[in-house]
């Protein structure tokens, strides 16, 4: 599936020397189709946005939040209809438990609910955890209001998404609520933005996103909307040629202690032939103190397609101690859009003890 490069040891302790040694299988479009927990056909997921609960008593459970198409495109919502499920890793694997967020008529994500990142909401164990996720809105039925423009990109939503019963084990006694925000929280985007990924650090949620072919960032208090950078933190060109055409993805994480936090920014890089599709497609990762000044530690790609797929979609890196993993999508069968969800990890990696996305 992947070409797994070295990775040589920068001046952080973030990736040590060593590999993402092996690549599996995480969860399928038919495994979520055959939950019958969706009251549609699913035949794709990605955008995997991956968690651990710590507020189960005796147990750490992993949790994801993907995207999955649930309606055909048609003139109203030209990309299709999108929504939000979350799965969680079961003694058997990882089990799709249903939807979180639908289209919903009238809202700013009446078309679209994707592209989801999640951090914790606060004291992890308080079992919340604030979800930013990519809207489009169907322009022709959308009525004036003041809190969000009928454009189909209105901007980027917010929920809050709640855990409670006693276990993850038994899904009979887990449920799961969310609250969506009734405007965006991040707006004047348009197209070819996305892929939100986010960290709590100083006080703030900080917001990686691509928009093609540069990486920004913007800061927010849980009270405020993100404000639109002036300029990329990251631009096209600033890695060591794997990132040809284009970046996109990025995938925050921290390492250290204040005052002294190291920020990650892990990051594909596309090569195309003619838009959209991809000749080659690298994973390769930018570092700060400061998250305004990035610098790539190391002179080659983490990661990278093989000949036989050369698609790599929606990353999410994950750390555990020293170790890293990259959850992400690709075509089950090369060159179509029908994605399954994999991941590729360091040695020692656990599933079961994911670092919190909130930054020491």
């Amino acid at each position: 599936m992947l070409t797994l490069m070295a990775i040589t040891a920068g001046a952080l302790a973030q990736p040590a020397a060593g590999a993402f040694t092996d690549d599996v299988g995480v969860l399928t479009a038919a495994t979520v189709d055959g939950s019958g927990n969706w009251s549609t056909t699913i035949s794709t997921i990605g955008s995997p946005a991956v968690f651990v609960d710590t507020g189960v008593p005796f147990i750490d459970v992993p949790v994801m939040i993907y995207e999955t198409q649930v309606g055909a495109a048609d003139a109203n919502c030209p990309a299709g209809r999108w929504a939000l499920g979350l799965a969680r890793l079961t003694f058997g694997g990882w089990a799709d438990f249903g939807p979180i967020v639908e289209p919903t008529a009238g809202t700013y994500y009446s078309c679209v609910a994707a592209h989801p990142a999640v951090v914790p909401f606060g004291d992890p164990a308080n079992r919340q955890w604030v979800v930013y996720f990519k809207a489009e809105l169907d322009e022709a039925n959308c009525v004036s209001n003041p809190q969000f423009d009928c454009v189909r990109y209105p901007g980027l939503g917010r929920l809050v998404n709640s855990g409670s019963g006693p276990t993850f084990v038994d899904p009979l006694v887990y449920t799961v609520t969310t609250a969506v925000s009734t405007e965006p929280v991040l707006e004047e985007v348009a197209q070819d933005m996305g892929y939100p990924s986010v960290i709590f650090a100083d006080g703030e949620y900080h917001m990686a996103y691509a928009q093609k072919p540069d990486l920004y960032i913007a800061s927010s208090a849980f009270t405020t909307d993100f404000g639109i950078p002036g300029s990329p933190a990251v631009s096209l060109g600033d890695g060591s040629g794997w990132d040809t055409d284009e970046l996109y993805s990025p995938s925050l994480n921290c390492e250290g202690t204040a005052p002294s936090v190291d920020y990650l920014l892990f990051t594909g890089g596309r090569e195309l032939d003619s838009y959209p599709f991809v000749v080659d497609a690298s994973m390769g990762l930018f570092t700060s103190t400061d998250l305004v000044t990035f610098t790539e530690p190391a002179a080659s790609p983490y990661l990278q397609v093989s000949a036989g797929d050369n698609e790599m979609r929606h990353l999410d890196v994950q750390r555990d101690g020293s170790n890293y993993a990259v959850f992400y999508a690709t075509p089950r069968t090369p060159g179509t859009a029908s994605n399954d969800i994999r991941r590729a990890y360091m040695p020692g990696f656990s599933q079961l003890s994911i670092e919190h996305k909130r930054c020491p």
